[in-house]
This record gives C-alpha cells, sequence and structure tokens, in this order.
C-alpha cells in the first residue's frame, strides 16, 4: 500500500510542472489505452472459449498465410536473416521430434541423440545417409 501511495506521490510530482490542458490531455490517451486493453482481453477470452475444430482450423491456415507473406517479404529484403529464422524453426521442429511425447523413441530420434550435433557436419550427414541406404538395401534383399 505504501508503495501505490509513493508512486502516486511521485507521479504527482512529475506532473505539477505540467498545465490542466497536458494533463487532460495525458488522462484521455491513458483511458484510450485502458479501454483498447480491455477490448482485447474481451476478445481474446471470447475465442479462448470457441470449441470449433473447423474455426481454429481456418485460424491456423490464416496465421500460416501471413508468416509466409512476411517470411517472403523477408527473404527479398534480407536473405541472410530469413536462412536465421529458418534454421531456428528448423532446429525447434527437430527439438519437438525429439521429445518422448512426440515419438522421442522413434530411429530418426534415437539416431539424432547418437550423433549428436554432428549432423551439422556434411561429411558426417553424408555417411550417416550412405550407412542408411546399405541398412536398407539389406532390408530389401
Amino acid at each position: 500500500m505504501s508503495n501505490e501511495k509513493a508512486l502516486k506521490t511521485a507521479e504527482f510530482d512529475s506532473l505539477s510542472g505540467i498545465d490542466a490542458s497536458q494533463l487532460e490531455q495525458r488522462y484521455q490517451q491513458l483511458a484510450k489505452v485502458k479501454t483498447l486493453l480491455f477490448r482485447q482481453e474481451a476478445k481474446n477470452k471470447r475465442i479462448k472459449k470457441i470449441k470449433s475444430k473447423l474455426y481454429h482450423k481456418l485460424k491456423k491456415k490464416d496465421k500460416q498465410r501471413e508468416e509466409n507473406k512476411v517470411r517472403a517479404y523477408l527473404e527479398e529484403v534480407d536473405p541472410e536473416a530469413a536462412a536465421e529464422i529458418q534454421h531456428k524453426e528448423e532446429l525447434k521442429m527437430a527439438e519437438e521430434r525429439l521429445r518422448l511425447r512426440h515419438g522421442g523413441h522413434k530411429k530418426w530420434a534415437r539416431d539424432m541423440r547418437r550423433f549428436k550435433g554432428k549432423m551439422e557436419d556434411t561429411e558426417t550427414r553424408e555417411q550417416y545417409h550412405e550407412m542408411m541406404r546399405e541398412k536398407n538395401a539389406l532390408k530389401d534383399r
């Protein structure tokens, strides 16, 4: 409570040099921000209550389209940054695939744990793919 009072007195002291019209303008601006926040919270609450699979599917597609537009624009403007973002997304997807809940026991995840980041080296990756081709060729016989 005392902290809140201290904040109020500090704000009052800082606003003492401002004339009434500027103070009124500041209060109007704060009120506008408050109403915008309230509306956004209400909208988020309403959307969160929606349980329609179709609605969420459509929203997901819209979000994906927007991300693709932004990604395409970024590739035009700054290809290096776009490549960096793409790499981060690939790492995120790989981590998701490694999690136990999402099939951490699968062959791909086991191999990734076995090689632990060595797969970034092109030579190691090629050796791994060659080994897997040989294994598959032996299975097919």
